[in-house]
């Protein structure tokens, strides 16, 4: 596997830098995006770079930066099957088996017979994709079988969906066309592009085809997506609070508080509070989900916290 690219928001330019040199990972390419266009453009963009570099027949792997995987010999595996796939022509996705019904996640419907199997790993047709579903609903797929959670993991050749942005979402492609080798123009680029996802720009409409594969795996998954999720990892690797913090009668509380702060928590139970210094978040849990409404609440009063970056503030 080759270094590692990093897609990114300008605004993050310095913090990503210094995360990259603090990690010790070699990065292939740090690219910034000038506005957010959401994931088909990401992807667009890393396929027209490696293209205007003549490197269009390379397998690329989209993996989302905040994901966790604690089974890394799996995930090699699986990534491993997945490169064969590509190199076949085929769009690959790495499904993860549901442990329980999950209303936070879309599913991915595939074929019950493996078309390929490698190490124990089935490479399944891909039917369709459904949005989140309600409780009733998710219950349902975890009950067939034949259903996983999106990861937002796919595995292709460059040209390979080079040709499906073209075919299926012209206007995510097409404006690439004039990007210059050196990105000088990037900023006008960009600001024509279509903003969509790439499950909808391509893998919704390639479903049923046959040439989307689904790797149902357990590979030690959480998209860290929400507090709750963040709690169960924390609560899995037997962290514990720090001596300054404070439980009374209190039960099932997850605290993310600055180290130097004093606190005291009394009489409730199930909740969480994360506290970055300039915002609080206090909720029961299993409702962390909800936290975007938070987000469209201060995008309409305009708070600075979602315009300005962090060491800004």
């Amino acid at each position: 596997l080759g270094n590692p690219w990093v897609v990114t928001s300008a605004v993050l330019k310095d913090l990503t830098e210094k995360n990259a040199q603090e990690s010790g990972v070699k990065v292939g390419q740090l690219i910034y995006e000038p506005s957010g266009k959401n994931t088909a453009a990401a992807i667009a963009l890393v396929c027209r770079i490696l293209e205007l570099q003549g490197l269009e027949n390379e397998i690329v792997g989209i993996f989302p930066a905040d994901h966790l995987v604690t089974k890394e010999q799996q995930f090699h595996d699986a990534i491993r099957f997945a490169e064969q796939l590509a190199r076949d022509g085929q769009i690959v996705t790495l499904g993860i088996r549901p442990s329980h019904p999950e209303t936070g996640f879309g599913y991915i419907q595939t074929e019950k017979q493996a078309q390929r199997q490698e190490k124990g790993i089935g490479a399944h047709s891909v039917m369709r994709f459904h949005e989140k579903p309600n409780f009733e609903k998710a219950a349902s797929f975890v009950a067939d079988g034949s259903y996983c959670w999106n990861a937002g993991i796919f595995v292709f050749r460059a040209s390979v969906m080079r040709d499906l942005l073209r075919k299926h979402e012209p206007d995510v492609w097409l404006p690439l066309d004039g990007l210059q080798k050196d990105l000088g123009n990037l900023e006008a680029v960009y600001s024509a592009i279509k903003s969509i996802s790439i499950d909808y720009a391509v893998m919704e409409k390639i479903g049923g085809t046959g040439l989307l594969s689904c790797l149902p795996v357990d590979i030690g998954w959480s998209d860290v997506g929400s507090w709750d999720a963040v709690a169960h990892e924390s609560q899995a690797r037997g962290k514990t609070p720090s001596e300054r913090v404070h439980l009374i009668d209190s039960d099932n509380v997850y605290l993310q508080v600055p180290k130097t702060k004093t606190v005291a928590v009394i009489g409730v139970s199930d909740i969480q509070v994360v506290d970055t210094g300039d915002v609080l978040l206090i909720c029961r849990k299993g409702e962390s989900q909800r936290v975007r409404e938070v987000v469209e609440a201060l995008t309409r009063s305009k708070d600075p916290v979602l315009v300005e970056p962090p060491e800004s503030r």
